[in-house]
Parts: structure tokens; sequence; C-alpha cells
């Protein structure tokens, strides 16, 4: 539950474009992204990419995240 209202603050003040929000978000889901789409591609380079794209897009739709909706089922649809 801790984790959950952590992540909504997170989420919050990503939507306001702070830096430290995304990168924080980033540590936290990155590893978790980077091993379900590696099971898939088996291509570390390309994972690598995938994965800027992924956060890459987050970033650009910062203003509509829902801070109520999963960031994880999120990450993974955008992949």
């Amino acid at each position: 539950m801790q984790k959950e209202i952590q992540i909504a603050q997170l989420i919050t003040a990503l939507q306001k474009g702070d830096v430290t929000a995304f990168d924080q978000l980033y540590f936290e889901y990155a590893p978790l992204l980077y091993n379900r789409i590696f099971k898939l591609i088996k291509s570390p380079e390309i994972v690598e990419e995938i994965l800027q794209e992924v956060f890459l897009k987050v970033w650009n739709m910062r203003a509509q995240l829902e801070v109520d909706r999963g960031l994880k089922t999120l990450l993974c649809r955008i992949a």
C-alpha cells in the first residue's frame, strides 16, 4: 500500500514535468520491463532501444497519465 502511494505521488510529480520523479519511476520499472521484453526479443541492444522508446513515450504523454491507472500495465502495453 505504501509503495502504491509513493508511485501515485511520483506520477503526479511527473505530470508536472518533474525529471527526478521520471528518473525514480524509470529505476523502479525499467528492470521489470527489460526482463519482459528480453524474454521476447533476446537481443540486449534491441531491448535497450525499445526501453528507451517506451520511457520517451511516457515522458511525452506525462500530462495524460492517470494516477489511478496502473503504470506497469501502461508500460507493458507501450512496449
